[in-house]
């Protein structure tokens, strides 16, 4: 439909910008290990600054619908949010509502990303030494019945 070419194209012209910034500010460098599949899947990955959901979308080869905490702040950023696809999710409980975004967006064939961390971690805090995680992503993936596809972001502090 017109109103998805529209969020499509704001999307992509989002993460290009964003992705853009982060090339002139940073050196980033991509390593596939794997091919991400064609169809629904739920991509994890540690969670190491704000900048990690435009790092990911910007450097992977698909759309990632993101999870992410229900505070959006101000109306503008709930709307941009929301016209970026993202789900929001209560981080405090058991948000069914998110859930059966996921899972339908899942249906459908999408990527959905979320951070297991359940928010900003680095260090011994990280789920990369070995820190708890959050099973709403491996929920996500059994429920629908695809693949978990991970990530890392290395730091290089």
């Amino acid at each position: 439909t017109a109103r998805d070419a529209f969020h499509l194209a704001f999307y992509h012209l989002v993460v290009g910008s964003l992705k853009a910034f982060l090339r002139l500010g940073s050196r980033v460098r991509v390593v596939p290990f794997g091919k991400i599949p064609d169809g629904a899947c739920v991509m994890v990955s540690n969670h190491i600054s704000h900048f990690d959901p435009p790092l990911l979308s910007g450097w992977l080869p698909r759309k990632i619908d993101w999870i992410a905490m229900l505070a959006f702040g101000t109306k503008w950023s709930k709307a941009g949010f929301t016209w970026l696809d993202v789900i929001p999710v209560d981080r405090h409980g058991d948000d069914r509502q998110a859930l059966r975004a996921a899972i339908k967006r899942l249906e459908a064939g999408r990527m959905i990303g979320i951070f297991p961390e359940g928010g900003i971690r680095d260090g011994e805090r990280s789920i990369l030494a070995g820190a708890e995680r959050r099973e709403g992503a491996f929920l996500l993936a059994a429920k629908a019945g695809c693949p978990v596809v991970p990530n890392a972001i290395l730091s290089s502090k």
